[in-house]
């Protein structure tokens, strides 16, 4: 049988497993406990010992083992608030705590390391600071802070972060108070830092507030002199004025007046009075050709009449106009140009005339009609205040063989004596006479079988309006011929 030596992994120190280092195969172990096992787990220092078989060979081993206990380090450590921290395996944590970390030694056993964490919380703090305009804060990193505002400072305390919140309060402008001041001459004003003056001007005076800031008070002094002036007052007759003083007159003269201004300052006011009597005028006014006329006042007047009209004049004063006005037209007459007379017949010219007048014929006579016996030219002269009309008619004589009867364009019946009544003209034989005359609405007004009884403008006892109408005449001559005719006729007033 051949001998040989089984080693076995040596060491001073163990974990607790040995193993012989080179086995044969099949071999046989025995433990110095019996076992029979290719390793022995220990658990306690002590000396071992193994026998192995193998192919015929005996190999005995021993070896002295010493339980070696797993080491323990602590580790103490500190992070600011904010900050990550990484433990030994590895991990990391932002929290403040006991943490054991397990490894492995050189070895192979187990060292547990134990970290006491400690987390820094970053402290913050607030401040109220206040500056006077124009001055600045400077924070920790040297930024100068001139305007109001919530700011934030960053310091280092104990190696962290410390956050400073700092409200910044910037004083307005120096304060400035503007004071308008008044004094009257011969015055003196007192400043508000006790200097007096008396002459007009702006002044400044600076006082420190209790914040450490500057307050401006600006004077303004005005001195106001001690004024005369003169008015000239003009009152209507009747009427008084008051004086700035208060009394009241009413008789031309020169008043002086001491009054007080609005700063209670003297002033002397001359008042030269002069009292206006009221002007009245008498106008006698002749308008023709008009509907209207304008009074003094503005209003229009169309009726003859006295009017009294009050006016205004430049000076305020009542002025009393009164005016006796007329108002007329010249003279219109209405009468043919051109007429027949009938030989060994005679004609009568009837003209209508409008507007009062006084007459004139050709031959000089007066009478509102003329009888013509001859052909020729007529004439007639109209006269009144606003002028003279004339007219003139041209008479031709024919051997009338017709019965034709005329009948005037328009008639004025307002009992004057003259172109009262309307009806058909003529000097030949006729019968059988109609004549009809009838308003805008074909109305009958008038019908007449008589020359001699023409329309008096009236109907159902009743004037009838300023108007045309129209007429229709009907009747035989001597010869029994028929005559028809028709036509317009205008009632004038």
């Amino acid at each position: 049988m051949r001998s040989e030596t089984a080693s076995i992994n040596r060491h001073e120190s163990s974990c607790g497993r040995l193993a012989p280092e080179r086995t044969q195969p099949n071999a046989l172990f025995a433990w110095k406990d019996s076992s029979t096992n290719p390793t022995l787990s220990v658990s306690q220092t002590g000396q071992y010992w193994v026998q192995v078989t193998a192919n015929g060979c005996i190999g005995k081993d021993t070896i002295q083992v010493t339980f070696l206990l797993g080491t323990t380090k602590t580790i103490n450590a500190q992070i600011c608030e904010g900050k990550r921290y990484t433990l030994p395996k590895g991990n990391t944590t932002t929290t403040s705590g006991i943490y054991r970390d397990t490894l492995k030694n050189s070895i192979g056993c187990d060292s547990i390391i134990v970290t006491n964490l400690s987390v820094t919380p970053a402290p913050t703090s607030s401040k109220n600071i206040k500056i006077c305009s124009g001055n600045f804060y400077t924070l920790s990193n040297g930024l100068k802070l001139y305007n109001s505002g919530i700011y934030k400072d960053t310091i280092k305390i104990n190696g962290c972060d410390s956050i400073i919140t700092i409200t910044l309060n910037v004083s307005s402008a120096p304060l400035a108070i503007i004071k308008n001041a008044h004094i009257c001459q011969g015055s003196i004003y007192t400043l508000p830092k006790g200097n007096q003056v008396s002459i007009s001007g702006t002044y400044k005076d600076t006082f420190i507030l209790s914040t450490g800031c500057d307050s401006i008070i600006i004077t303004n002094l005005t001195v106001h002199p001690l004024n005369t002036s003169l008015q000239n007052i003009e009152i209507c007759s009747g009427d008084s004025y008051t004086l700035p003083s208060g009394i009241q007159v009413n008789t031309s003269g020169t008043y002086n007046s001491i009054v007080k201004t609005a700063y209670n300052c003297d002033s002397t006011i001359i008042t030269q009075l002069n009292v206006v009597t009221k002007k009245r005028t008498f106008v006698d006014t002749l308008a023709c050709d008009v509907n209207s006329y304008k009074l003094p006042s503005g209003k229009l007047a169309t009726q003859n009449g006295t009017y009294v009209d009050s006016i205004r004049s430049t000076n305020g004063c009542d002025s009393i106009i009164t005016t006796r006005l007329i108002l007329d037209s010249k003279p219109k007459i209405q009468l043919a140009t051109n007429l027949v007379l009938c030989i060994d017949s005679t004609l009568l010219l009837q003209p209508i005339i409008t507007n009062s007048a006084q007459y004139s014929w050709q031959d000089g006579s007066i009478t509102p009609t003329y009888l013509v016996n001859n052909e020729g030219t007529y004439s007639i002269a109209a006269t009144n205040i606003c002028g003279e009309t004339k007219h003139t008619t041209i008479i031709t004589s024919e051997d009338c063989i017709t019965c034709e009867l005329y009948v005037p364009t328009a008639f004025s019946p307002n009992n004057d004596g003259v172109n009262d009544i309307i009806t058909p003209v003529g000097n030949c034989i006729y019968k059988n006479l109609r004549f009809k005359i009838f308003n805008r609405w074909s109305e009958l007004v008038f019908e007449s079988n008589n020359i001699q009884n023409g329309w008096n403008g009236f109907y159902k006892n009743s004037e009838q309006l300023v108007d045309t109408y129209t007429w229709i005449l009907d009747y035989t001559d001597s010869k029994d011929k028929r005559y028809y005719q028709k036509g317009i006729l205008t009632l004038l007033r």
